[in-house]
């Protein structure tokens, strides 16, 4: 098998643009890898929407895994390998990539598949979980199974058959407190070994979910957002906020909505930790085709990969975009080549997917995230926080460029004292601090753009 080979690609082409975005400029990684493998061999079987690979971040080690098939013919039993990088681009990968799925001939004896894909993954410190689909070739369904394991390879399945058109619903993450499937019949979460912990109906089914903070985030079929503690499967007090679209991205007192209009457009809604729409976006790529994924990265900022299909939906060329964390659209910059899937860390951009429709090539890329980033892209992205008078007796008076969802008072050894989320007292930039202690203090706010803090002597 074919070990992937490094270069630079460097060249920089300005194309026209009628919309009301940037102009569109060509895509240019820091770094490339390539197979001559990995996509689907036959016109007409492309998972939809054209994925058959998957890119992740462990956010624990840092490190960039790439899953791809391994394709070794129509109908045949294809298996799933990881590939593994470090953010410069150097392969990490043994010299025979562990297997972190197959196709389940024990579920299924006797029934030839196609159309195999890694829908959706998700790593976090070492383990992994994965949701794979692939056609029945004499029904025409879809079958769907998740793997799960350690990058080492494959430990465990959960096996489900769909109808066609598709797995669209089948998600899965994970977190340090376990697993989640979710599908159109409701969430499983898993503990760290693979055993059910934990089942919920969900009601009218599930579009996305998502791990943070030990928190099982998932949007329902309905638009309504539901919020599950991991260790216990007990729903927690929901968030009255209606989001519209295919994909929930949650951050730290933050969440959006990505939703693909099907036209050659897509609309971003952020929302703050209580439900409330900060702002709503609206990004023309100006083409037929089909979003295809969507990350946010550590900055608030929503990035989303599109790729342009031909009349039959086979894939083309690929578009990505980026939405600032004040709601500014950024892009869209092309790339010869379709975009199955995105991933990101602090520093870049991590994107798979097709190199061109004739063949069964497969790419990765690493793209510096600074391409979305203008002047005054900058000065929106640093968030001020003041306070005074410092030293102060009985009030505090605070100004942020930040929408200030809380503000918390921290004493000498890090424990909170005193909190404050009223909108109305936060918008009044002043606290009343007469029933505090004297005393150094730290005064932490927190804000869609993340957290800022100051000192503060109490006299």
């Amino acid at each position: 098998m074919n070990r992937s080979v490094a270069f630079i690609v460097a060249a920089v082409m300005l194309l026209a643009d009628a919309s009301g975005l940037q102009a569109q400029t060509a895509l240019t990684p820091a770094w490339v890898h390539q197979w001559n493998f990995g996509q689907d061999p036959l016109p007409g079987l492309y998972a939809p929407p054209s994925k058959d690979n998957h890119v992740m971040v462990d956010p624990v080690t840092g490190l960039v895994h790439c899953t791809i098939s391994d394709e070794p013919g129509a109908f045949s039993i294809w298996n799933e390998l990881l590939y593994t990088f470090d953010p410069q681009g150097t392969d990490l990968t043994p010299v025979q990539p562990p297997v972190v799925g197959n196709v389940p001939e024990a579920y299924y004896p006797g029934i030839l598949f196609n159309g195999h894909a890694t829908f959706e993954s998700d790593v976090y410190d070492g383990s992994f979980i994965a949701a794979h689909a692939f056609t029945q070739v004499q029904t025409g369904n879809w079958a769907t199974y998740a793997s799960f394991g350690t990058i080492g390879g494959l430990h465990g399945m959960a096996s489900m058959e769909l109808p066609a058109p598709g797995p669209t619903a089948f998600q899965v993450t994970l977190g340090d407190g376990g697993y989640v499937l979710s599908s159109s019949t409701g969430l499983v979460g898993l503990n760290p070994e693979g055993w059910p912990i934990w089942r919920d109906p969900a009601g009218p089914g599930v579009q996305d979910v998502h791990m943070q903070d030990g928190t099982a985030w998932a949007l329902l079929a309905d638009g309504q957002v539901e919020r599950i503690d991991m260790a216990t499967g007990v729903v927690l007090p929901g968030i009255t906020a209606t989001v519209t679209g295919q994909r929930l991205l949650v951050g730290q007192d933050q969440f959006f909505g990505v939703e693909d209009l099907y036209n050659g457009n897509a609309e971003v809604t952020g929302f703050d930790g209580q439900g409330n729409v900060v702002y709503n976006t609206n990004v023309a790529f100006g083409s037929n085709g089909t979003v295809t994924d969507a990350v946010l990265d550590n900055m608030g900022r929503v990035w989303i990969t599109f790729t342009e299909t031909d009349l039959n939906g086979a894939p083309i060329t690929g578009f990505l975009a980026g939405i600032g964390a004040d709601g500014t659209a950024h892009g869209p910059w092309t790339y010869g080549a379709s975009m199955n899937s995105i991933a990101c860390d602090a520093g870049q951009l991590y994107i798979t997917g097709r190199v061109n429709i004739t063949d069964t090539d497969t790419y990765l890329i690493g793209v510096d995230m600074g391409i979305a980033m203008t002047t005054a892209d900058e000065e929106v992205s640093k968030t001020t926080f003041d306070v005074w008078p410092n030293p102060t007796r009985d009030e505090m008076h605070f100004l942020s460029n930040a929408n200030i969802q809380k503000i918390e008072l921290l004493d000498a050894s890090g424990r909170v004292v005193r909190s404050w989320s009223d909108k109305q007292r936060l918008a009044a930039g002043a606290l009343d601090l007469s029933c505090t202690a004297p005393g150094h203090y730290v005064v932490r706010a927190l804000s869609l753009r993340g957290v800022s803090t100051a000192s503060i002597l109490i006299q």
